[in-house]
């Protein structure tokens, strides 16, 4: 009962280019492939899950996966660079099925930019195989444990740790989420990884560039609240559910320096189901029927 748009699954490689969408390449014609190399059009942003052929395929619910994986290897050969998405789903592609995945990312393909690990998000309304379910902390916390072993082999023959786990992993789990540099160059940030700490770490640089500010001039804490001017309404901040503590977090201690009005909203996601807590696929309707 949504707008039709939300139903038009999107698997253009001009826009994983540009916009960095996930795209399988199982629709990936020769004349298409052949243009990405000609013109150099890289990275792609590529949703691998696996490289084994009838893993992928189940799925993705179509025998196609297996074309995309043959593009995949295609345009590695030809220098095309990829930053891969993989979506864990417990029982189906982790354990022993990714320790292959990752081992033939690591010694069969050369341009592998990154792979990023997130979990899948089954929500009420899905109609899949029944053997998708989410992911519980146990899950999580090996996950976590797999990408550290895995991101050693990475950086003793590539020099990065190329592998990560999204940030949702480190929540679920109860851990603390990784320093800087467990992230390399923060490639997937738009897909949930490491966004945590670039936030934490962004907000206390800023935090003490502002405490260090006033001292220079004593009395730290009212000159801190003299460089900004708070805002004479109060603010709200809407956010999932899974960033809630990140968010407090920090907010705590900006209002120990800052004098404002501030509530933090934690939405629940109504429309799509408790099990969906990014903030980006929260409704409008979410909002508005807790306020």
């Amino acid at each position: 009962g949504l707008r039709r748009t939300l139903y038009f699954k999107d698997d253009d490689y001009r826009l994983s280019f540009l916009h960095g969408n996930f795209i399988t390449l199982n629709n990936l014609i020769p004349e298409e492939a052949e243009r990405i190399v000609k013109f150099r059009i890289s990275p792609l942003c590529v949703s691998l899950h696996s490289t084994s052929p009838q893993v992928r395929s189940f799925l993705m619910g179509t025998s196609r996966a297996e074309h995309g994986l043959r593009m995949l290897q295609y345009l590695d050969c030809q220098g095309v660079s990829t930053n891969i998405q993989i979506v864990l789903c417990p029982g189906i592609n982790d354990g022993t099925v990714l320790e292959s995945t990752l081992a033939d990312l690591l010694f069969k393909y050369n341009h592998i930019n990154t792979v990023g690990i997130v979990p899948v998000a089954r929500g009420n309304h899905f109609h899949g195989h029944p053997r998708i379910v989410n992911c519980t902390p146990e899950k999580a916390g090996e996950l976590i444990e797999t990408v550290e072993r895995w991101q050693q082999a990475f950086r003793a023959k590539r020099g990065r740790n190329t592998v990560f786990a999204a940030d949702e992993f480190f929540m679920l789990a109860r851990k603390p989420f990784p320093e800087r540099t467990y992230y390399d160059h923060f490639e997937q940030l738009e897909n949930g990884i490491g966004l945590c700490r670039l936030f934490m770490d962004e907000a206390e640089a800023y935090l003490e560039k502002m405490l260090s500010q006033a001292k220079i001039g004593g009395g730290a804490e009212k000159r801190a609240k003299m460089t900004i001017r708070a805002p004479s309404l109060p603010l709200l901040i809407v956010t999932g559910i899974a960033a809630k503590p990140v968010l407090s977090e920090v907010l705590q201690k900006v209002l120990s320096i800052y004098q404002m009005d501030v509530e933090l909203l934690a939405v629940p996601n109504s429309s799509l189901g408790p099990r969906i807590t990014v903030t980006g696929l929260l409704f409008g309707k979410d909002i508005i029927e807790v306020r």
